[in-house]
C-alpha cells in the first residue's frame, strides 16, 4: 500500500445508523481527497439459502443506490461488492485485493466492557495490522477542521502522525503527549517537565517535517501540546474542550497478547470518544 495521498477508501456498510455514519464519512473523505470509493456489505453465511438470496438481492440494490448518490455528489469512481462469510475476514480480504489505503467502519455496539472491543470487527482488523481503520463515532460527517494526534514517541505513533499530516493537511493538527503519570508511579508536575515534553513533541514534528520534504510545512505548522496526567484523561479532556473532528492514534499490530496489540489507552478512546477515531498500524502493508 503506497504511503502519501489517500487514494482508495473502503467503507463497510450496513443498514443501521452506525453504518450510515461510516457511509457519510467515507463519502466526505473521498470528496476531500479525490480518492476512489468502494462500498461493501457482508452477508451472513449462516442463513438458509432462500433468505441468503433475498439478503444478497437487497444488499446489491441498496449498495447500487448508495453508489449512485455518491457519484451524484462528485466521486468519480465508486465500486460495490456484496460478500459472504465472516465480516472481519471478508472485509480484510477485499481491502487487500482492492489495495485500500483506509477502511471505514461504523462504531461498535454499546458495551459495558472495554475489552469487548477486541472482539469487534474494528478490533480484529487492527490486530491483523494490515490497514488503517477509521471508526466513524462522530455525529458530524463534515470536513475535519481540527485533528488531534496522540503520540508516545513509539514507531506506531510516529506512523500515525505521518498519516495524519499527509491525509488531513488542511486541518489544524494538534500533537498531544501526556506526561508525568504512568501505571506504577506518578511524578510531580513541574514547568520544566512540561516544557521538556513539549520540546520533545516539537522535535518529533521537526524530524517528520524533514522526512516529508516539500510537504514538511504541514508538520511545521502543527501545534505541539504537552499535558500532565494519564493519557486517557488528557485525550478525554482535549476532546471535551477542543472538540476535534478526529483523533488519530498508532497501534502496534500483531504481538503475543491482545493487551499489547490494542493497548488500554486505545481501548478507552475507541469505546468513549465522541468524535471519529483513526487507528494506524506501525507497519502498513504494501
Amino acid at each position: 500500500m503506497p504511503h502519501g495521498a489517500l487514494q482508495r477508501i473502503l467503507v463497510a456498510v450496513d443498514w443501521t445508523p452506525r453504518g450510515h455514519r461510516a457511509l457519510r464519512r467515507g463519502i466526505q473523505l473521498a470528496l476531500g481527497s479525490g480518492a476512489d470509493l468502494r462500498l461493501v456489505y457482508v452477508c451472513s453465511e449462516d442463513f438458509p439459502e432462500q433468505l441468503k438470496l433475498a439478503q444478497e438481492k437487497f444488499a446489491r440494490e441498496e449498495l447500487a443506490a448508495h453508489a449512485a448518490r455518491a457519484r451524484e455528489e462528485g466521486i468519480a469512481k465508486v465500486t460495490t461488492a456484496v460478500l459472504e462469510g465472516r465480516t472481519f475476514e471478508e472485509i480484510l480480504r477485499d481491502a487487500i485485493d482492492y489495495a485500500a489505503d483506509l477502511i471505514v467502519l461504523g462504531p461498535h455496539r454499546p458495551s459495558s466492557f472495554a475489552q469487548d472491543l477486541l472482539g469487534t470487527t474494528a478490533g480484529k482488523l487492527l490486530r491483523a495490522g494490515q490497514r488503517p481503520v477509521l471508526v466513524a463515532r462522530g455525529e458530524d460527517g463534515g470536513r475535519y477542521d481540527s485533528v488531534m494526534v496522540a503520540v508516545d514517541f513509539s514507531p506506531a505513533s510516529r506512523r500515525a502522525l505521518r498519516v495524519a499530516l499527509e491525509w488531513f493537511s488542511t486541518a489544524h493538527i494538534t500533537v498531544l503527549s501526556a506526561y508525568g503519570k504512568v501505571r506504577h508511579k506518578a511524578e510531580p508536575m513541574t514547568d520544566l517537565a512540561g516544557e521538556t515534553r513539549r520540546l520533545a513533541v516539537h522535535g518529533l514534528l521537526s524530524e517528520v517535517a524533514t522526512e516529508m520534504g516539500p510537504l514538511g510545512a504541514v508538520a511545521s505548522a502543527a501545534e505541539p501540546l504537552a499535558v500532565y496526567g494519564w493519557p486517557e484523561d488528557a485525550i478525554d479532556a482535549f476532546i471535551a474542550t477542543r472538540k476535534p473532528g478526529l483523533v488519530v492514534m498508532g497501534t502496534h499490530g500483531q504481538t503475543g497478547s491482545s493487551r499489547a496489540i490494542f493497548g488500554s489507552v486505545t481501548e478507552w478512546v475507541m469505546g468513549t470518544a465522541s468524535c471519529d477515531v483513526l487507528l494506524v498500524p506501525a507497519h502498513l502493508a504494501t
